[in-house]
């Protein structure tokens, strides 16, 4: 059995002798992958069939020609990152280049070459020495790092430090241009550009932290920049900074803050006795709090803030629950507040929520709520009687300007703005205007379907004069549905109002456009939207003598009547020619419109603005004789309509400035370039989502026009 085992493998052995080919491997002619000597290593190994120190040899080989091609491609990228001025991506390259070949010189004296192309000698004298101290010194760049460091140093002793030499005061107006980011950096530059910019108390005013870089090295030396702080933002993403900015607030290092905003990532993990702690540090000082704590089990009552600030003039305050909730101890506050401007942001607030805080602020003349039911503004007229801002869901939908600093110090005026961002009856927004309306210069309402169903929405009191209804408003009480009714539609005078925008429903347009437009001769700024009848619009937009921009928009049912109304107006304002003061007009969704009244507008000869959006019932015809003919217009703006075709875009007058497409899924490539090539005063194109163009027409028009095109 053994011999027939032996026999067997024997047999075995000699049929799979390798044979010899009848045609040798031929190495690669390809200069691409051509080696030129293979290591006698590997071909020593192979003749004495030694297979395995073979493949040590090879890989080995094959390793040290990976990092010889790798290490001269990253070389060549790197300096061509450099040459563009990108030398972050060299510098990376540079360091991937040590990363791979630790004991060769190349990518140290690429690193030091870029950073005393950067001016950076020192980086470039510490780069040399970490090279010279890891590549033997029998290598051939040895020798190149030490040259290196020597001509480093030369520079370094040479270099003129231009923040040293200048006065302090000019050092210091440089500082205050500086950004958050490039303060960082100048913090790290030297002893001497630290300790000035340290000193530099304006370019501290302002600080935000946020967790990015820069603001983890300035936050090393908050100690020294605290002092000069007045205005501090605080969006920290980490415990650490979190608790680090809060540490040093609670040890007195702010001493001039004025200014404290507290977004919700920072209050998330902070503690409610961290923040009042941090507050009462302050209170000498701080005049403006705004704090965030939607979404966060932990907040800060309204009366611990009421006593831990006394001070406050400006107090924001958001959270995602009840009002009723956060209130704390208000109650135990006696004293009346110095708030003058508050904004409150929660969820169902009551108007018995919110007038604890309104009775401890006698003082308040900006007032921003949202949240809350229509049912507050009542508690919030009563309770405040010096309100020059109020907006009712405004913060966050329309822009409510502020009041400055001498406006808060001065006498109340009386109310001048009135933002209503949400659909509220008007039998509940009419009266506040009826008795605090005098001194009005900004209206916005949004206005809901009155809910009396005994109301004449025709009737108009247009026969009472201002000196009886002036009367009857003094002594009038809303105390009844009677009085409200009757307030409703008494005639308002708003001799001060210069802005009007409006959003209506049905049953509420008549009495908007009977009672304050006609009756406010100042309006310079009208917007109209969700309008179903023209006629008495522009009956009334008639008697304004000072109007320079109006918007209209919404489903106008009556077609005919609204076309002849529309001429009306624009014929008055062609009869006063060059003396008309219409500077905009702007249909947007106005169904009803014909051909007609473009050839109206056109009347108009100081119109220097035309927005026209989803006016579907216009045709092309009309369009392009319309915009052909638009010789003193600067800005034209079309907007989400099919009869918008590369015709009409031809046609455009090249005399327009600004030109603005939005939604128009008939125009292309051809018809904008071709209006390019014959404008000879267009400055701004602005394309937005309009399938069928292409960036080709973007890049052709950044060649031809001032201001880069957008799309």
């Amino acid at each position: 059995m053994a011999n027939q085992l032996y026999l067997h493998t024997t047999t075995t052995t000699t049929t799979i002798k390798p044979t010899t080919p009848t045609t040798k491997p031929t190495t690669t002619t390809d200069d691409s992958f051509e080696i030129e000597n293979i290591p006698k290593g590997i071909t020593d190994a192979l003749g004495q069939r030694n297979y395995k120190s073979a493949i040590h040899e090879a890989s080995s080989a094959i390793s040290a020609l990976f990092e010889r091609h790798y290490i001269a491609l990253l070389d060549k990228r790197s300096y061509a990152y450099a040459m563009q001025g990108d030398f972050k991506a060299a510098l990376e390259d540079a360091y991937e280049m040590i990363k791979h070949a630790p004991r060769s010189a190349k990518g140290y004296l690429r690193a030091g070459n870029l950073y005393a192309m950067e001016g950076k000698q020192t980086q470039a004298i510490q780069i040399c020495q970490r090279g010279i101290e890891t590549v033997p010194n029998h290598h051939h760049g040895y020798r190149l790092l030490k040259e290196h460091k020597v001509l480093a140093e030369y520079k370094n002793a040479k270099r003129i430090d231009f923040i040293a030499r200048l006065p302090l005061e000019t050092a210091f107006a440089v500082f205050m241009q500086l950004d958050r980011g490039e303060k960082g950096i100048a913090l790290t530059v030297s002893k001497t550009w630290r300790e000035r910019l340290l000193i530099c108390s304006h370019a501290w005013n302002k600080l935000t932290s946020t967790g990015c870089k820069a603001d983890m090295i300035i936050s090393k030396a908050i100690d020294r920049i605290g002092p000069h702080v007045q205005t501090l933002l605080l969006a920290c993403k980490t415990n650490s900074l979190r608790n680090l900015y809060l540490n040093h607030i609670k040890e007195g290092i702010f001493t001039h803050l004025q200014t404290l905003i507290l977004t919700r990532l920072m209050t998330t993990a902070l503690h409610r006795e961290q923040i009042i702690i941090a507050l009462w540090q302050v209170r000498h000082t701080l005049t403006k709090l705004a704090v965030d704590f939607s979404g966060n089990q932990t907040t800060v009552t309204f009366g611990s803030i009421l006593f831990a600030c006394p001070q406050l003039i400006d107090l924001s305050y958001i959270t995602s629950e009840s009002l009723q909730l956060h209130l704390g101890d208000i109650a135990t506050i006696k004293k009346p507040c110095a708030i003058r401007q508050l904004h409150v942001k929660s969820k169902l607030s009551r108007s018995e929520d919110i007038q604890p805080i309104l009775q401890r602020c006698p003082q308040l003349r900006y007032l921003a709520i949202e949240g809350c039911p229509h049912a507050v503004l009542d508690s919030v007229f009563e309770q405040c009687p010096n309100l020059e801002v109020v907006g009712y869901h405004a913060a966050t939908s329309t822009r409510l300007p502020s009041l400055t600093c001498e406006e808060c110090k001065r006498e109340s005026t009386g109310l001048r703005i009135l933002h209503i961002s949400a659909c509220v009856d008007p039998h509940h927004i009419i009266p506040v205007i009826h008795r605090h309306g005098k001194a009005l210069e900004n209206l916005l309402l949004y206005l809901s379907k009155p809910l009396l169903n005994n109301v004449d929405i025709n009737h108009n009191n247009n026969d009472i004069d201002d000196e009886e209804y002036d009367d009857d408003d003094s002594n009038s009480s809303t105390s009844t549905s009677t009085t409200t009714t009757t307030n409703l539609y008494k005639p308002i005078t708003l001799k001060y109002l210069r802005n009007f925008a409006c959003s209506f429903q049905s049953n509420t347009q008549d009495i908007i456009i009977n009672n304050i437009i006609g009756r406010s001769p100042e309006l310079r700024t009208v917007s109209l939207m969700g309008l179903e009848n023209l006629n008495t619009m522009a009956e009334a937009l008639c008697n304004l003598t000072r109007l320079e921009a109006l918007s209209i928009g919404g489903d106008i049912r009556s077609v005919s009547n609204s076309n002849s109304a529309l001429k009306a107006f624009f014929n008055k304002h062609a009869q006063l020619g060059p003396h008309s003061p219409l500077r905009m007009i702007r249909f947007m969704g106005c169904g009803a419109l014909k051909d007609d009244v473009f050839h109206d507008i056109l009347s108009a000869q100081t119109l220097e603005v035309i927005k026209i959006d989803y006016c579907q019932r216009i045709s092309s015809d009309a369009l392009c004789t319309f915009v052909s003919m638009l010789g003193s217009l600067e800005t034209l703006s079309l907007g989400l309509m099919d009869k918008v075709t590369d015709t009409v875009i031809e046609k455009i007058a090249p005399s327009i400035r600004e030109l603005c497409l939005q939604g128009l899924p008939s125009i292309t490539d051809r018809g904008i370039m071709k209006f390019i090539d014959t404008s000879y005063a267009l400055e701004k194109l602005c394309i937005r989502n309009c399938p069928l163009v292409t960036q080709r027409v973007v890049e052709y028009g950044r060649t031809r026009i001032k201001v880069a095109v957008t799309s």
